[in-house]
């Protein structure tokens, strides 16, 4: 109780049981032990910008939703830094794709761009999933490639269809069922929708 907190958004829990949390306003990743302890992860609080690096020698600019895999490295949807980012165990940052543009091209993880993502989510296998709030769009992350799974790059709506024929309005909060599908939380829609992530057909939920 005697932590604090700014703006809190993202969440995970790792296989050891601590929660950690994307502090959007303060521009950090926090670790709470099972204990209830809060210290900073990684980031440093209030300083916005971008840096790869050790724990607080990386910088954040609005982390938004967090992902864990099963070996509790943390991916985070950088959203005003326009990138995902990893977190390994040890607090080491690295970027895993974006250029820092704000776009929706698609390609490789080192030349694509994203326009506000806000929503990740990461599947047995390893693939990953982002919602971009600006660019209304759902996108895939795999074998080294980000391709656009559902919607129209900056084209906002409330459409059901197939891949780019689908319309989001602020795409945000992404959720991974048991079946391999993606829940999405559309925001300025008011609805939660589903995606299929073989055919990327997208139906309400």
């Amino acid at each position: 109780t005697a932590a604090t907190f700014s703006s809190p958004y993202g969440m995970v829990r790792d296989s050891q049981g601590n929660l950690f949390v994307a502090d959007q306003g303060g521009k950090v990743i926090r670790k709470v032990t099972p204990q209830g302890v809060v210290t900073t992860f990684a980031g440093s609080f209030n300083l916005a910008g971008f840096a790869d690096g050790n724990g607080t020698a990386a910088r954040f600019n609005n982390p938004a939703s967090l992902a864990i895999d099963s070996s509790n490295n943390i991916y985070v949807a950088d959203w005003s830094n326009m990138r995902i980012r990893m977190i390994t165990p040890a607090g080491v940052v690295s970027t895993i794709a974006g250029t820092g543009t704000a776009g929706g091209a698609d390609g490789s993880v080192t030349t694509a761009t994203f326009n506000d993502p806000a929503g990740i989510a990461i599947s047995p296998s390893g693939v990953i999933y982002t919602s971009d709030a600006t660019g209304q769009v759902i996108r895939k992350i795999s074998g080294g490639q980000v391709t656009t799974i559902a919607g129209l790059y900056g084209t906002p709506g409330n459409v059901n269809g197939v891949g780019s024929l689908a319309r989001f309005n602020r795409p945000t909060a992404l959720s991974l069922l048991p079946d391999g599908n993606l829940l999405v939380r559309d925001s300025s829609n008011n609805s939660i929708r589903r995606v299929d992530t073989t055919t990327g057909a997208v139906t309400d939920y």
